[in-house]
């Protein structure tokens, strides 16, 4: 009786053993999909985490045309709210285009960076499409979403005088 209660006790712990580890095994797995494939849902009823119509369809156009998107923001260090909420601005545009790459520059520790694009004053916005750029000073969705239509528009504007 005591063997067949020790046998018993064996297959037990295995069997508790077995599931905690098959246990862990998926959750692992499951996790690490998550991480690779990361997904946002914006619960709030006026959508303030999703992109507008126009920016999908602006980003849509660079996705067909194949250009990536560069911006550097130029937001001092101690600015910690504004650069959060741009990064979260960025992050929206990321996550629609993934050829939508930002960095962040503090314009007073790295002032020859500021120099080399142009940066009087700050907190400044440069968005780069192939070799044009712009710089904006306003960091909401519309004033990007216009710099990046200027920035993927072919044609040249002409000027007509009239005398």
């Amino acid at each position: 009786m005591k063997s067949l209660d020790s046998q018993k006790q064996i297959i037990s712990g295995v069997s508790t053993a077995a599931g905690s580890i098959i246990f862990l095994a998926i959750l692992v797995a499951v996790q690490y999909i998550v991480l690779q494939h990361p997904v946002r849902w914006d619960l709030t009823k006026t959508g303030k985490f999703t992109l507008s119509s126009q920016s999908k369809k602006v980003l849509d156009t660079l996705k067909e045309k194949k250009l990536p998107v560069e911006a550097i923001a130029f937001y001092e260090t101690k600015s910690v709210a504004a650069r959060d909420a741009v990064k979260d601005l960025f992050d929206q545009y990321r996550d629609t285009y993934p050829d939508f790459h930002y960095r962040f520059i503090d314009p007073d520790k790295d002032r020859a960076i500021a120099k080399a694009n142009k940066v009087e004053s700050y907190p400044t916005i440069v968005l780069k499409v192939g070799e044009k750029e712009e710089h904006i000073t306003t960091a909401d969705e519309e004033a990007v979403t216009n710099a990046v239509m200027r920035l993927i528009r072919n044609e040249v504007k002409k000027v007509y005088f009239l005398t």
